[in-house]
């Protein structure tokens, strides 16, 4: 019994020592709650995602904090995913790489859509021609090259008259240009 009893000790001893200290320091700290600045955390976790591996020595180095700050910011970013728990070296690593996403794109693409709408709605003000086919035989003539009245009202089984509108509306819109097919 004394030789179990010196095994399990000894086992436990070796595989407390294994353990990697940050590791039990993150989670000694994480009980205790410390004020983070949403500026501070946002920066902290571009840092960290840019970086391949940060410390709350890098952070408080970087942004000139309080040690007990960055490792307020470290619990934050471990706790919502950003960071993965400090290995061996002491150092976290991201959960994912950081990806800039290009606001100029996303605002012209939004006001293209903003631009089509109000076109389709000053279509349907304008006339008779229902948006709905204003919208898909600009989507036909534009796919197609160039678009007849015969075609629109074969393709949307609409009358010649209203297929006559259509055209209007969209040599009127700038969408095709007359004379076209």
């Amino acid at each position: 019994m004394k030789r179990r009893d010196f095994l399990q000790g000894l086992a436990a001893t070796t595989g407390a020592a294994a353990l990697p200290v940050p590791v039990a320091a993150t989670a000694a700290t994480a009980a205790t709650t410390t004020k983070v600045i949403p500026f501070h955390y946002g920066w902290a976790c571009v840092y960290a995602q840019m970086n391949n591996g940060v410390s709350a020595a890098d952070i408080s180095r970087v942004f000139k904090i309080p040690m007990s700050d960055a490792h307020g910011l470290m619990d934050r970013m471990l706790m919502r995913g950003v960071i993965h728990p400090a290995g061996l070296d002491g150092r976290s690593h991201p959960t994912r790489a950081w990806q800039p996403w290009d606001k100029k794109q996303a605002m012209a693409a939004e006001q293209e859509r903003r631009a089509a709408n109000e076109a389709d709605q000053q279509a349907a003000k304008a006339g008779n021609v229902v948006p709905f086919y204003y919208g898909w035989a600009c989507v036909y003539a534009r796919k197609n090259n160039g678009v007849s009245a015969a075609d629109l009202a074969r393709v949307f089984h609409i009358s010649a008259s209203d297929a006559e509108a259509l055209m209007h509306q969209m040599m009127e819109r700038g969408i095709i240009q007359p004379g076209c097919p």
